[in-house]
């Protein structure tokens, strides 16, 4: 693409070295998007893992509250 190029009035405008740009800075975006998708995939913690000791321990507080209001 490199090579390009529209001539007007005797000026040249090399558009190709642009669109090389643009491409390759597509390219690498893409790889990017797909790297750091993959790794907050790999980061994101599993659904049917037990809550926490803290949790389960405010979720029964939380409940005991409940249960006193009522």
């Amino acid at each position: 693409f490199s090579n390009l190029s529209v001539t007007i009035n005797h000026s040249v405008l090399r558009y190709g070295s642009f669109l090389n740009a643009i491409i390759g800075f597509v390219i690498v975006a893409f790889a990017m998007f797909i790297v750091v998708k993959g790794y907050n995939a790999m980061r994101k913690p599993a659904e049917d893992e037990a809550p926490s000791d803290e949790v389960q321990l405010l979720t029964e507080i939380r409940d005991a509250l409940r249960s006193r209001q009522s």
